[in-house]
This record gives C-alpha cells, sequence and structure tokens, in this order.
C-alpha cells in the first residue's frame, strides 16, 4: 500500500503515459523525466510517479530573480498551507552555475515526509524547482539521483512573443488574432486534487482541444475513499465527434480578450483569457497550455 502522503498523487497520475520530454512552450522550459515515469500536468507545474515506487518528482516554476533570491526562498522553506511543510535539512549546495541544491526535510499532505530539492534560475529570472519526495524511509540517494537528473535536463527559452504580446504588450487591436494564434491547435488543461488525510480525496480534471475548426471538451470529477480506489464519482463528460464538440473563437468583452466556445445543441460559454508570468488563464483559473500532439497529454485534433 502507497505511503498515505503519496495516495491522491498516485491516483492522480494513474491515467496518464508513460514519461517523455516535456516542453512547455507557456513556461519556456524543456526537460526529460526519468524513464517509465508517468507524467500529469497540475495546476502549478508537472507531477510524475512510476508503479512500484513510493516517490514522487514534482517539476514547479519559480519566480526568483537571481541565486541570492533562490537562497532565500530555500531557507524560508517550503509550505501551502495545507499540510505541506518542508524546511532544509542540510546545506544549500551549489548546482552548476545557475542553480542550488539541499535536502529537506518536514510534512507533504500531513504525512512525515523527505525531499531532495533542486531550484535552477533562467537567464531571463523565474526558473524552476524540481523536488523528489517520499516517506521517511525513502533512499536518500536515490531522491537525489533522481532530482538532479531532471533538474540537468532542464533548458529554458523564451517564453513565445504571441504570449508575451497577449500578456500585455500587444499593438492596439491586433490582440484577439495573438490569442488566436497563441490557441490554435493546442490543449488548455487544468486538474486539482484534495487530499482528506484518511485516505479519501477529491480530483477534478479538464481539457479543451482547440483545433482547426472545432473543439473537443472533456471533463471528470472522481471521489476516491479507503485506499484511494475510485468508487463514486462523476461520470466523464467528453464531447468529441467528427466535428468536435462545437466552433471556438476568440472575441472581445469590455475591455478582455475571451474564449468563446460555441457548441452544436446551441448552448455557448464565454471565458475571459489571461496571460500573466508565463501562466494562461481562463476565467481567472490557471490552465496549462501544450501544443505538441506527440504528447500523452498533448492535444488530439483530427
Amino acid at each position: 500500500m502507497p505511503h498515505p502522503l503519496l495516495a491522491v498523487l498516485l491516483l492522480f497520475a494513474a491515467t496518464t503515459g508513460t514519461a517523455q520530454t516535456v516542453s512547455d512552450a507557456d513556461w519556456g522550459i524543456r526537460f526529460e523525466p526519468p524513464a517509465g515515469w508517468a507524467p500529469q500536468p497540475t495546476a502549478e507545474g508537472y507531477l510524475f510517479v512510476a508503479p512500484g515506487q513510493d516517490a514522487v518528482l514534482l517539476v514547479l516554476p519559480h519566480d526568483a530573480p537571481t541565486l541570492d533570491a533562490l537562497r532565500t526562498e530555500a531557507q524560508r522553506g517550503l509550505a501551502d498551507g495545507l499540510g505541506t511543510q518542508l524546511t532544509l535539512a542540510g546545506p544549500l549546495e551549489p548546482f552548476g552555475t545557475d542553480g542550488l541544491a539541499a535536502d529537506f526535510a518536514g510534512w507533504i499532505e500531513g504525512s512525515p515526509a523527505r525531499a531532495r530539492v533542486v531550484g535552477r534560475v533562467a537567464p531571463s529570472g523565474g526558473g524552476a524547482t524540481v523536488l523528489a519526495a517520499g516517506g521517511l524511509e525513502a533512499d536518500e540517494t536515490a531522491l537525489a539521483d533522481r532530482a538532479e537528473a531532471v533538474a540537468r535536463s532542464i533548458v529554458f527559452s523564451a517564453p513565445p512573443a504571441s504570449a508575451a504580446r497577449s500578456a500585455g504588450a500587444l499593438p492596439a487591436g491586433s490582440e484577439e488574432e495573438e490569442w488566436r494564434q497563441f490557441l490554435h491547435g493546442c490543449r488548455l488543461f487544468r486538474s486539482s486534487s484534495y487530499d482528506s488525510g484518511d485516505g479519501s480525496g477529491y480530483i477534478d480534471e479538464a481539457t479543451i482541444d482547440l483545433c482547426p475548426g472545432y473543439f473537443t471538451l472533456s471533463d471528470q470529477s472522481t471521489t476516491v475513499f479507503g485506499e484511494m480506489d475510485p468508487v463514486s464519482g462523476d461520470s466523464p463528460s467528453v464531447h468529441r465527434d467528427a466535428r468536435g464538440a462545437g466552433a471556438w473563437s476568440v472575441g472581445r468583452r469590455g475591455g478582455d480578450s475571451v474564449l468563446q466556445l460555441r457548441f452544436h445543441d446551441g448552448r455557448s460559454r464565454t471565458l475571459t483569457l489571461g496571460y500573466d508570468d508565463g501562466k494562461t488563464f481562463l476565467d481567472g483559473q490557471r490552465w496549462l497550455r501544450t501544443c505538441d500532439a506527440s504528447l500523452s497529454v498533448g492535444p488530439r485534433c483530427q
């Protein structure tokens, strides 16, 4: 049975494929997960698990502009206010010319945990934090090897010019077209989960594929109990056929650009578009964006 702190995370990623190169244009990053580890985008970054491994790997963005700022963040520790709190358990060590690495210990989802954490700063500021975590019995050497291998594989790039312009530097009158180019042929994905700490929890995820001339939509909520087997929950709502679920467009509402979804049955939905610090938002909620159809989490257009 998985360690309690990993139970929800293991189920959360159970439906994804095997690991492969991850490329995130919104974030401006590319990296190689460990072989056999399945990727699952989350609201803030990427989660990876592997069968038989009582451990998890997280790759998350940070906004520290320099190594000194990254060091200050590390000394403060990691906490989310929801049962996760990790503090330094060893010295901060240089990691190449743009990073720091250290061991952390504390609690994840309310359970004792240890972790190896590596942070790297991108040339333009901000960057990525790689966290390999497990229970107190986890192999420290394995955690360190895993986190450091992924951190070494990271390649940073500048966010797309269209995304930067949609963040507020667009020429007058061109914002809608820039958003169309930014979204065309891409998948928007969001997911969230809740762990009660007693082996039960909740998983909510949705995808929108914005294909040429049409869109598809899938959303699913699952409640899990006991040993995290999904025994009840809402059935997936999947809207996909030869014509997709309907047509999509980008328009204007008030002073905002909006994504308009018009379903074949006459329904419609309008979502306010936003872009900030390399992240895409719909109605103020973070959605991940990927346009690489070769990824298991990539768009599925005909």
